[in-house]
């Protein structure tokens, strides 16, 4: 491994190996088996992905405006702010542990993710509390494991990554995923706008200013228009641009396990080798004296 002045020798690292080559051999052969092992034996972990749009709502920027101006009238200073956009709020409820729990209850996936993380239970005969703990269980782990989202900030696109182990499952899911967030918040803005009409037409009723009035008919005519363009959309704050039409293997990948246990095979085959030189080294040291 050294030569005599102490210096590392490559050359004789390579005549020991050599001289040990069926260990050497034998080492990385099994290193490789064992990856090739692993690729077989895990389960396989299947990607769709779904390329999204977000959708400002028409009739946002008015309704502030209006607002600043109704403000203005009243003698407050402050100028009202935006609200934040429905599809931010759309991405960040993608997300939470509350929207997972009925996506998954919704379309009856407790079993399939119980097993897909290898829980060894049988969800039926659970009882109503121990239900109701796995659901939060499984909520967490979909978010944590099973989706993944990012946003391209030079094209103002996300893109959700959906992942599971049935092939078939995984990009039914990932847009059905996309369509519960828009029909969730389809019905939450209808709510909210109907809540605007029917308080700008309670207080046009019992308005005197002529100008605040006028203000306030202007503000219930954005939230009607806004109502009746809700209702015409079903991608009402995310429109799906690419489709998860294919799923991809993610993991395990064949050709990746084997260059990595081709290279730990490697390094651990030249470790024993060396350890071995060492000690024979040693053992020649120890019977000359």
């Amino acid at each position: 491994m050294f030569n005599s002045d102490g210096y590392f020798n490559i050359f004789t690292i390579g005549k020991e190996i050599k001289r040990q080559k069926i260990i050497f051999v034998a080492i990385v052969l099994g290193c490789v088996l064992a990856a090739y092992l692993v690729s077989v034996m895990l389960p396989p972990k299947y990607e769709a992905q779904v390329t999204l749009l977000p959708m400002s709502q028409e009739g946002e920027s008015d309704a502030v405006a209006g607002l600043n101006f109704v403000s203005s009238l009243l003698g407050n200073n402050s100028a009202a702010s935006a609200d934040r956009p429905s599809w931010l709020e759309a991405v960040i409820l993608m997300q939470t542990r509350n929207f997972a729990k009925n996506f998954i209850e919704t379309h009856n996936l407790m079993q399939m993710l119980i097993d897909e993380h290898g829980m060894d239970v049988v969800w039926d005969e659970l009882s109503d509390n121990e239900k109701t703990r796995r659901l939060n269980i499984l909520a967490r782990r979909w978010i944590s494991k099973n989706i993944e989202l990012e946003q391209d900030q030079l094209t103002n696109t996300y893109q959700l990554n959906v992942f599971l182990s049935d092939e078939d499952k995984v990009v039914e899911l990932a847009m059905e995923y996309v369509k519960d967030i828009n029909a969730y918040m389809k019905e939450f803005l209808i709510r909210e706008n109907e809540h605007k009409i029917e308080f700008y037409r309670n207080r046009i009723a019992e308005e005197q200013v002529s100008d605040i009035k006028a203000s306030m008919v202007g503000l219930m005519s954005v939230a009607i228009q806004k109502r009746a363009l809700i209702d015409t959309r079903d991608e009402i704050v995310l429109r799906t641009i690419d489709p998860a039409a294919i799923s991809v293997l993610s993991f395990p990948i064949l050709t990746l396990n084997l260059a990595v246990g081709i290279f730990l095979g490697l390094i651990l085959a030249l470790i024993v080798v060396l350890f071995i030189q060492a000690y024979n080294r040693y053992l020649q040291t120890k019977s000359t004296y």
